[in-house]
């Protein structure tokens, strides 16, 4: 039996993808989110793509201005590190260890799988479509088939075949996947 491949997440940058996920599912801006915060856009967009700490002032002061409970943040956070670290152990999945230390960006694989997403063709294409999904904050999602519904964020970074597929360019997308057999996600 072939080994896992072993990958590394901090609890605060999960914390800290979520934080951006919202922000992009309620179409705020980072100088809006920064103003929310009482400090720069600079500032907060490099706390955003991890190059400075999420600090515990920070948090609070984002979820003050999108009227969310830091507790519904630490929940989220713990249900995607549970699926990350028990729950998603297939074959041909990856093994996530995920610490409690803060990593820096080059160290922590979930943030540049997160950072890939939203560079990532198929995010770009997502977010031109405005495909209807679930806030992030209300999954990950256990169905009674067994089947699991996540974020695209969190599907990104777990699921190779999900991945691949956002990493091609429209026109390979639409030669992989004739309109008549393009799944919905």
């Amino acid at each position: 039996m072939e080994a896992l491949e072993t990958k590394t997440a901090s609890f605060t940058n999960i914390c800290l993808v979520l934080l951006r996920a919202v922000r992009i599912e309620r179409d705020q801006t980072q100088a809006q989110v920064a103003d929310m915060c009482s400090m720069t856009p600079s500032a907060w967009t490099k706390i955003e793509t991890g190059k400075t700490p999420l600090s515990f002032e920070h948090l609070l002061r984002w979820c003050a201005g999108m009227c969310i409970q830091v507790s519904t943040i630490i929940a989220t956070a713990e249900r995607y590190t549970a699926l990350m670290s028990d729950k998603w152990r297939q074959p041909d999945r990856i093994k996530w260890t995920i610490v409690s230390l803060p990593l820096d960006i080059g160290e922590d694989d979930f943030l540049t799988f997160a950072h890939q997403y939203w560079s990532s063709p198929g995010f770009k294409s997502e977010r031109r479509k405005r495909i209807f999904f679930n806030s992030v904050l209300d999954g990950p999602t256990y169905h009674l088939d067994g089947s699991i519904s996540i974020a695209p964020v969190f599907q990104f970074a777990l699921d190779p075949s999900f991945r691949a597929d956002h990493l091609l360019s429209d026109d390979e997308y639409e030669k992989a996947y004739p309109s008549s057999r393009r799944a919905i996600w």
